[in-house]
């Protein structure tokens, strides 16, 4: 996660506290959207192809934060970072 950069990412794209706010809470909707989405296909199908696919989502989602260009791929790249904690969810 890349929580202390949003600071710079606030200077370099000049949003707001509120905007701050709403790209931390853009994570919970793609947690949840992760949870229903792959839990029930990791019952269909086998735990390791979701486990990697969640895997895959964080890679772009970092290669979103590490390139964003506004605040807009911020909130992409913030809700595709659910895949590294949801892949651990599954592996437990």
């Amino acid at each position: 996660m890349p929580t202390p950069l949003y600071l710079d990412y606030r200077r370099a794209f000049g949003f707001s506290e509120i905007v701050l706010t709403l790209i931390y809470a853009s994570y919970v909707l793609g947690n949840l959207t992760a949870l229903f989405v792959f839990g029930r296909l990791s019952d269909q199908i086998c735990r390791r192809a979701v486990t990697l696919s969640a895997l895959g989502l964080a890679v772009v989602s970092t290669v979103l934060f590490g390139f964003a260009e506004s605040t807009a791929w911020l909130f992409g790249a913030r809700i595709l970072s659910m895949g590294v904690r949801f892949s651990g969810e599954l592996d437990a």
